[in-house]
C-alpha cells in the first residue's frame, strides 16, 4: 500500500474481506475478490466495512453509515466472525424480476480460512438502518432480501420503523438486504444503436446511421472516439461518418458516446480496413467462384489469399483457429465480378498478433462456401 501512495499507517487491517483465488510467485501477483475495505486511518479512506467476532451472549456490529446488526443471545456461536458492508445491489437472473434498490447491505460471515460462508442465525437478528431523509412518514422504505438460490429480490413484509429515523429488518441468515422508497427513481441511461464489427476496403468511407434517445426525454450530447489516429470519425446529424487515411489498412475501434448530463452510454465496434486488389480486367472475368491456396504457405508475417467472384455478390472471408474460434473477419463486402487478392497480416480482430499454428480461412457467399488451411510459423 505504501507503493500505491498510501501512508504507512493506512495498512489494510481487515484481511478477512479478501478471498484469494490464485498466487503466482513467478509473475509476482495475487488474484482474488475484494468484498470491502477497512483502513485503520479514517482520513485515508472512510470505513466501508466492519467485522467482528461476536459473543454468543449477544452482540452488536455497526458500520460507518450507522447501520447496526443486533444479535440477541444465542443467535450465533461464540467467536463467529461477522461483517457488515454496503455493496452494489446484485442483478436478478431474469430482467422482469428487477427491483430498483436504493442501496444494499451485505451481512456476511467469515470461515476460519477467511472464505465467505453463509450461516443461519439460531435466533432472528435485527438489521437496523438509519434513515435521515426526513420523509419516512410520507415515503417509507420497503425492504428486500436477495434470494441466491433463485437469483431474485424477495420482499420482506414485516420490516418496520422503530422510530422516526431507524428502519428495522428482521433477518434469519446472512446475505444481501436492500431498501427502496416508492418515490425513489434512478436516472436511466441514454439508449444508443449498436453497431456490428465492419470490414471496408482500403480508401473507402463508411457511413452508419444511428438512433439515440433518452428514456426520460433529456437532451443528449454526442461525441466520438477512434483508437487509431489514422481513422477520423465525425457525426453528421444522426450519421456516423468514418474515414480512414488514404492507403491505410488495419483494425480500429470506433466508439459513439451519448450523455444526458448525468449518465453516459457508449456503442463501440471494430472497423477492419483491408487492402483488396482486383488482378484481372473486365475482359477476363471468372465463370465460377473459386478459392485458391494462400501464398506464401507456410508464412511468417503476411500472406496473400486469392479468390474469384463471377458475379456481383456479398463476399465474406473469415479466419478460424483449429478450435473453431473466429480469429479475424478479413472481408464482408459487396464485390463486383472479378479476380481478387487479399492480404492477411497475422492479426486478429482486436489488432493483436496471433500465435504460430494452423489456421483455416473460409470463403462464403449466399451460394458458395469453401475453406483451406494455412500455416503461420514465427
Amino acid at each position: 500500500y505504501a507503493q500505491a501512495g498510501y501512508p504507512e499507517e493506512s495498512v489494510l487491517v481487515s484481511h478477512g474481506f479478501f478471498e484469494i483465488s490464485d498466487i503466482d510467485p513467478v509473475e509476482n501477483y495475487i488474484e482474488g475478490t475484494v468484498v470491502g475495505y477497512f483502513f485503520n486511518d479514517p482520513e485515508v479512506s472512510p470505513v466501508l466495512a466492519f467485522s467482528k467476532k461476536v459473543k454468543a451472549a449477544g452482540d452488536t456490529l455497526s458500520d460507518a453509515f450507522g447501520t447496526q446488526l443486533i444479535l440477541p443471545s444465542s443467535a450465533a456461536a461464540d467467536s463467529t466472525h461477522l461483517f457488515l458492508v454496503r455493496t452494489a445491489a446484485p442483478l436478478p437472473l431474469i430482467e422482469q424480476d428487477s427491483v430498483v434498490i436504493q442501496f444494499a447491505q451485505l451481512v456476511g460471515s467469515m470461515a476460519p480460512d477467511s472464505t465467505i460462508q453463509a450461516i443461519n442465525f439460531n435466533v432472528p437478528a435485527s438489521l437496523q438502518i438509519v434513515d435521515t431523509s426526513g420523509v419516512s412518514a410520507t415515503d417509507p422504505w420497503r425492504a428486500y432480501r436477495f434470494d441466491d438460490s433463485n437469483q431474485k429480490w424477495v420482499k420482506i413484509s414485516d420490516a418496520r420503523y422503530i422510530n422516526d429515523t431507524t428502519f428495522a429488518i428482521t433477518i434469519s441468515n446472512t446475505g444481501v438486504y436492500g431498501v427502496v422508497r416508492t418515490g425513489f427513481k434512478v436516472n436511466e441511461y441514454p439508449v444508443l444503436s449498436s453497431f456490428p464489427d465492419t470490414t471496408i476496403v482500403q480508401n473507402s468511407i463508411l457511413e452508419l446511421p444511428f438512433n439515440a434517445y433518452d428514456p426520460e426525454g433529456e437532451n443528449l450530447t454526442f461525441w466520438t472516439e477512434s483508437n487509431k489516429t489514422e481513422v477520423t470519425v465525425t457525426i453528421l446529424d444522426t450519421v456516423l461518418h468514418v474515414e480512414p487515411q488514404e492507403d491505410w489498412t488495419g483494425v480500429a475501434t470506433i466508439s459513439l458516446f451519448a450523455t444526458d448530463g448525468q449518465d453516459t452510454s457508449v456503442s463501440s465496434f471494430h472497423l477492419n480496413v483491408v487492402s483488396l486488389t482486383a488482378i484481372e480486367n473486365l475482359e477476363n472475368l471468372p465463370v465460377k467462384f473459386a478459392l485458391y491456396q494462400n501464398y506464401p504457405n507456410p508464412f511468417n508475417s503476411t500472406t496473400i489469399i486469392r479468390f474469384d467472384v463471377p458475379r456481383a455478390e456479398n463476399v465474406k472471408i473469415e479466419i478460424f483457429n483449429m478450435l473453431g474460434q473466429k480469429v479475424r473477419t478479413l472481408l464482408n463486402n459487396q464485390l463486383l465480378a472479378g479476380k481478387y487478392r487479399l492480404r492477411w497480416d497475422g492479426l486478429n480482430d482486436q489488432g493483436l498478433a496471433v500465435g504460430s499454428g494452423i489456421y483455416i480461412y473460409v470463403f462464403r457467399t449466399r451460394s458458395f462456401v469453401r475453406f483451406r488451411r494455412m500455416l503461420l510459423v514465427k
